[in-house]
């Protein structure tokens, strides 16, 4: 079972260990004033996996966390990030003055690429090694997280260009869950398979503009509601956003924009780090998806 408050913990510092000002140990000392029990082996991956994707890739990170351990619970438990990480990455090394970025070059397999001979005509082994890490560096340019850098890897050869791609087009879109790439994906693959009709004049199988908007913003608020728990957010609070969103979108059926910006207000109200910008663009694209296209000839032809 997921441990919630680590999970809202998290969320609430993010900004800050994307900054690169919060450091590991500072996160669980929040944890613990809270009142967080002693972390166990799984909060400890959740916790470290976290700060891989999240901070600068530039600090050395793994000499932050010495306190992880409630030392006056567990006197007897060192904590080493490094020993966790080959715990749960088997074959590979890593040490408590690697840097966040080492770290996920050597879990995409960088670190582990077999170095050529200086000096080789057709020194493969180097050129391959040269080629991915071009590759991620330009991934990296482009704001693409340690995590995701790492998935695109795992993918076939082929198939890595466009995965990489799309990683940069959900977080254009502000797609950071599953949830809402479930939702990016299915519009396009409506674009890539429907034709101009299907979208302007046939409203994607609804009667009318009104009623796509209506029943499209009853499935994204059961998605959001989805995202949330998946946060760790507590059920009441969750009941209470999604009761308040539902009125206001009973009020204004077809306008999404007046519950997403309800929406938005109760997260801040209740301080919960959920970024509602892919539902802004969602919506945007959906609108602007039924617009027809203006006649290029003013009037009409001979009479």
């Amino acid at each position: 079972m997921a441990n919630k408050l680590l999970l809202q913990v998290l969320i609430k510092n993010k900004n800050g260990i994307r900054d690169g000002v919060l450091k590991v140990q500072d996160v669980v000392s929040d944890y613990f004033s809270m009142g967080g029990k002693n972390l166990e082996v799984n909060d400890r991956a959740v916790l470290e996996d976290f700060f891989v994707k999240e901070a600068p890739s530039n600090v050395t990170s793994m000499d932050m966390a010495e306190q992880v351990i409630d030392v006056g619970r567990n006197p007897n438990t060192p904590y080493s990030m490094s020993n966790d990480l080959k715990k749960r990455n088997p074959g590979l090394e890593f040490n408590d003055q690697m840097t966040f970025g080492e770290v996920e070059e050597l879990q995409q397999g960088i670190g582990s690429l077999p170095k050529g001979v200086p000096g080789e005509v057709f020194d493969t082994k180097n050129a391959a090694r040269d080629e991915a890490a071009t590759f991620i560096k330009a991934m990296r340019d482009k704001n693409i997280s340690n995590t995701d850098i790492a998935g695109v890897r795992r993918v076939p050869g082929d198939e890595q260009k466009a995965t990489a791609e799309l990683v940069v087009k959900q977080n254009e879109m502000g797609a950071d869950t599953a949830i809402k790439q479930e939702f990016m994906n299915e519009s396009i693959e409506l674009k890539n398979t429907k034709g101009p009709r299907f979208f302007k004049e046939e409203f994607q199988g609804f009667e009318s503009f009104g009623d796509l908007m209506k029943n499209k913003g009853i499935v994204a608020r059961n998605g959001i509601i989805d995202d949330l728990d998946n946060l760790g957010i507590d059920d009441e609070i969750v009941m209470s956003i999604a009761r308040n969103a539902n009125e206001v979108a009973a009020k204004n059926p077809f306008t999404p924009e007046a519950w997403i910006t309800a929406m938005k207000q109760d997260l801040e109200l209740n301080q919960i780090n959920y970024d509602m910008r892919f539902w802004d663009n969602y919506f945007d694209q959906l609108i602007d998806s039924t617009r027809k296209d203006p006649s290029m000839f003013r009037h009409g032809g001979l009479v």
